[in-house]
């Protein structure tokens, strides 16, 4: 595991190419425990997260510094990472979390957990997408990469990535930065759907969900 410090300089050595080098063995602190289907329970120090069973996705997060759940749980199939999706009238809204077979494979060690889901949405036609997840030892940081290749020309009220939906009860505010400045936005007095609490830029680089008192905190970086 590397580890640098701020401003700091550090050379490691890469060997490759040798077959008979044994796997790696060490101890961490990051743990997959296999369910049905997709289902994986994935855990390190910092959480344990469920992965849905039928579309591999991510389904809820236990934050175990306040052993606070976040999770959904009450739209597609309940899970929290729903994209990416397509709005294409007449079809139905459909989101990767609404997959049931996607092609799935695994590389599971001491440092890392990959799983890389990919597929074809169901509708509307010609709509191929690709999630792949990394998990690491000793660092709260899940890493999500996601591709959308659109086949045929289409009119779509949304084409989306990266929606994090979380039950209400969990966080009081919102914070993210713009023209180099924190803002901070609270659920209480801010405005509510249909309206947009905040309307934010394609380059805003962060953007988190916190509770003070409770002391848990989410955040999105792009």
């Amino acid at each position: 595991l590397a580890d640098v410090g701020a401003n700091a300089k550090a050379t490691y050595l890469v060997f490759y190419n040798n077959p008979d080098a044994p796997k790696p063995a060490y101890a961490t602190d990051l743990a997959v425990a296999k369910g049905k289907g997709l289902g994986r329970s994935v855990e390190n120090g910092f959480y344990r997260i469920a992965l849905h069973e039928t579309s591999g996705v991510m389904h809820e997060i236990v934050e175990k510094s306040t052993g606070l759940k976040l999770e959904h749980k009450l739209e597609t199939n309940g899970a929290i990472h729903w994209n990416p999706d397509v709005y294409a009238p007449p079809h139905a809204w459909y989101h990767s979390s609404d997959w049931t077979d996607p092609e799935a494979r695994e590389v599971e060690g001491p440092v890392f957990y990959s799983l890389n889901l990919k597929g074809r949405l169901p509708q509307p036609e010609g709509v191929d997408i690709g999630i792949r997840y990394h998990f690491y030892a000793g660092s709260p940081v899940v890493m999500v990469e996601s591709v959308t290749t659109i086949g045929k020309d289409m009119f779509v009220m949304a084409l989306r990535n990266a929606e994090v939906v979380f039950n209400k009860a969990v966080f009081t505010k919102a914070a993210f930065k713009r023209d180099g400045k924190t803002e901070i936005l609270d659920f209480a007095t801010s405005k509510r759907h249909p309206d947009h609490a905040a309307v934010l830029r394609p380059d805003t680089p962060w953007v988190g969900f916190f509770d003070e008192a409770k002391g848990v905190g989410f955040a999105s970086l792009y």
